[in-house]
């Protein structure tokens, strides 16, 4: 027992970092394929969306399904399969976020504004979690399944769409972009 558990353990520190390298390669050519087709700049055309939206729901099902099985083969099928799901949806995310800003010069104006505050909007959606489901709500984490995940996160980036639209009413950085660059523009008498 200790010496397959010794042979699957060093087999994985060594098949991980290529595994994950493989699918960062795979990702960055995803992402070269889109940007080649002009998907971050005009959305995928309705045929690669018919397409695209075809196979999530296909990658989707499988996952579904796969979750019901047990053991390490469902666990394998499960990852592998929800890669797929995940590079679809995020396509479709894509293509929703440039339609939006291509059809609304506000939402345009909203995502460039949530830009410039990007520094503190991660940090303040951080703590904005640590409270929530450590402090004021902790009975969530043993309560909630991924839909109930993304209602909060969905509610917490309108939020933060919110303060970015008013606070770039007066301000054009954020505070800890503020201070992110006095920082680094600060001479270090050594």
């Amino acid at each position: 027992y200790f010496i397959s558990n010794l042979a699957m353990n060093t087999l994985m520190l060594v098949m991980v970092p290529i595994m994950t390298m493989w699918m960062c390669v795979g990702l960055m050519l995803i992402g070269i394929y889109l940007y080649k087709q002009d998907v971050f700049s005009k959305g995928l055309t309705f045929q690669q969306l018919i397409v695209c939206g075809v196979m999530t729901l296909v990658f989707c099902g499988i996952r579904l399904c796969a979750s019901q099985l047990d053991g390490s083969l469902g666990y394998g099928v499960q990852e592998f399969v929800n890669m797929f799901a995940a590079l679809g949806m995020a396509t479709l995310y894509i293509h929703l976020i440039v339609k939006f800003c291509n059809n609304s010069a506000h939402v345009g104006t909203l995502i460039q504004q949530a830009g410039r505050l990007a520094f503190t909007l991660y940090i303040s959606q951080t703590l904005m979690q640590l409270l929530l489901y450590k402090v004021l709500f902790t009975h969530w984490v043993l309560s909630f399944d991924r839909i109930d995940y993304w209602l909060v996160a969905s509610a917490l980036v309108a939020l933060q769409l919110i303060f970015t639209f008013l606070y770039s009413r007066y301000f054009n950085q954020g505070p800890l972009e503020c201070v992110w660059r006095k920082l680094t523009k600060a001479k270090i008498n050594a």
